[in-house]
């Protein structure tokens, strides 16, 4: 009987565990997106390009809308969402990826998490210079270098 209470204290506690490490890794990406585009919207005012600026802000806000997404999402999302960022930073030039919905259960859509594993192995096998990332529900659309592709 102490047998299964120390692995079941030890299964949570790993459980913890994970979603602490996931959690600190969104969060180190989030804050240095922003930081980056803060740094741009500062020069923009500077040399005094609202066109430029408006954009930049709207890029913010957006950034801002995917991580609470992100984050209210389940555990295995937020695992996913690490894996796709980590992949497309090593074969993209530039990238940005959207999350435009919470998604709470892989159980309540497990053909989305069949659609990100996709996605993953195909940003894995190609490089782009340029490539947005839009996640919904039920689809994972890639724009890249010029040609969508849908999963």
């Amino acid at each position: 009987m102490i047998i299964y209470l120390l692995c079941a204290i030890l299964a949570t506690t790993v459980f913890l565990l994970a979603i602490n490490i996931i959690s600190s890794k969104i969060s180190a990406i989030f804050r240095h997106d922003m930081a980056n585009d803060v740094q741009l919207a500062k020069g923009y005012i500077t040399l005094n390009k609202k066109e430029l600026l408006d954009e930049s802000i709207e890029n913010i806000h957006e950034k801002l809308k995917t991580f609470t997404n992100v984050n209210n999402s389940s555990l295995v999302f937020r695992l996913f969402f690490v894996l796709l960022y980590s992949n497309t930073q090593k074969k993209a030039q530039s990238f940005d990826i959207f999350v435009n919905t919470s998604i709470k259960s892989p159980f309540s859509n497990p053909s989305m998490f069949k659609s990100l594993g996709k996605a993953i192995i195909y940003i894995k096998k190609t490089s782009f210079k340029e490539i947005e990332i839009e996640i919904d529900k039920d689809l994972v659309e890639l724009f890249c270098d010029g040609c969508p592709k849908s999963f």
